[in-house]
């Protein structure tokens, strides 16, 4: 149920659900997101990525060294695709948080 007068959603489990998700954009309850969690989102999302290229070599029967080359370039791709945007979001992190120089 919505309550437009209190701008607020009763949903049984609240705003996490799907519903609650909907209602909220609909009703225009939930904020923009800043850039900071933005950038922040985007650097967990590579680091699982990189977590993830971890696995595929554990599990893997064989050593790296004895991979074909397409598999080789198949995991440099998956780490290449992961640590680029992890140090990109790092660094808008960074720069978020450098105050500019006053103007003359």
């Amino acid at each position: 149920m919505i309550n437009k007068s209190a701008r607020s959603i009763d949903v049984g489990t609240g705003a996490r659900s799907f519903l609650g998700l909907i209602l909220g954009l609909r009703c225009g309850l939930i904020e923009k997101m800043q850039p900071s969690e933005a950038l922040g989102v985007a650097a967990q999302v590579a680091v699982t990525l990189a977590g993830f290229a971890g696995i595929v070599v554990v599990f893997r029967p064989d050593s790296v060294h004895q991979w074909s080359a397409l598999d080789r370039f198949r995991l440099s791709l998956l780490l290449m695709n992961s640590a680029l945007p992890l140090g990109l979001a790092m660094f808008g992190m960074l720069m978020l948080s450098v105050e500019p120089a006053p103007a003359t």
